[in-house]
């Protein structure tokens, strides 16, 4: 139930602690805050997936709160160090990718022998939300350029030019040229992903994020369209209880694919003020993040929204 600003006021003075405020703020619309010629603040749908077609006509595809979060969140690697942590592993990938020692992160293929190599991650992940970048331009890809997770059990040789990941129950996979999903070497080929693509014409940029959700057990990919970030939907579900390894599989010579990790957040319940602060900053439009200012808040709970100390 929206309260009035008079609501707001008396809470406000009743109990000045920091959680009530931010707890009120979350119930109430922009609306109820604000001096009254201020509204319309749009389309309040948090719903993920396809929520409008903006005038270039490319397709708004929103973000999960838990990945808003984590693209928002100072827990990202700093140091090259920590890249490399999680960069593609020399000692569990197939004999015909190799490493350069001055380019870490990237694998290379380039002998052509029939068959399709694979690559696994350093490290695997059972709990929290994590995301990683990887860069494979579209001219080095070849037919079957596979990008997903897999355990520690899956398959990394392959056998003929068909895609290594998804081939068995360990392996999930999206194939960036046909667009299509893989796992258990069913064709779950006959599911398109994403289900609706962001703009006419299509194609999967050289650089793009992969998103596994631990807490949900979901697999999904992240693109740029202009500035604007597009989750694509979730492409696998079901991945709960599993210890999952970043991996890819190609068949094309020549061939490099970097990773980059970006960053993780645990499985710990998000704090109340959290909630709070990302529902009012969702709420708000880039550009009207000055109206903060205008809200009838305490300095206390300003300074927190807008992040100064």
């Amino acid at each position: 139930m929206a309260a009035s600003r008079g609501e707001l006021r008396r809470q406000v003075r009743h109990e000045p602690g920091l959680f009530p405020i931010l707890l009120l703020l979350a119930n109430v619309t922009l609306e109820d805050i604000l001096p009254d010629e201020h509204h319309d603040f749009g389309d309040e749908n948090e719903d993920v997936g396809v929520a409008a077609v903006v005038g270039d006509g490319v397709e708004d595809f929103r973000l999960s709160e838990r990945l808003e979060m984590l693209l928002e969140s100072e827990k990202l690697p700093t140091f090259f160090q920590q890249l490399e942590k999680y960069a593609w592993n020399p000692r569990d990938c197939s004999k015909n990718i190799y490493f350069k020692e001055e380019f870490p992160l990237t694998c290379f293929r380039t002998k052509s022998t029939g068959a399709a190599d694979a690559v696994r991650g350093r490290v695997g992940f059972s709990q929290g939300i994590h995301m990683w970048a990887i860069h494979w331009p579209a001219q080095l890809r070849g037919l079957h350029p596979m990008v997903g997770v897999a355990t520690k059990y899956a398959d990394i040789h392959g056998n003929g030019t068909n895609s290594i990941v998804g081939s068995d129950d360990q392996s999930w996979g999206w194939n960036l040229s046909t667009l299509t999903l893989r796992h258990d070497c069913s064709s779950i080929e006959s599911a398109d992903y994403p289900a609706a693509v962001p703009y006419d014409g299509f194609e999967v940029p050289d650089t793009f994020g992969v998103v596994l959700d631990m807490y949900k057990g979901t697999l999904g990919f992240l693109i740029l369209v202009g500035n604007k970030r597009c989750y694509l939907g979730d492409a696998f579900t079901g991945l709960r209880g599993k210890v999952l390894f970043p991996i890819i599989s190609t068949s094309s010579v020549p061939c490099q694919v970097t990773i980059t990790y970006n960053g993780g957040l645990d499985s710990q319940p998000r704090s109340l003020m959290e909630i709070c602060k990302n529902f009012i900053m969702q709420t708000l439009e880039n550009d009207e993040l000055d109206k903060i200012e205008e809200m009838d808040l305490p300095q206390t709970v300003l300074k927190y929204l807008l992040d100064e100390e």
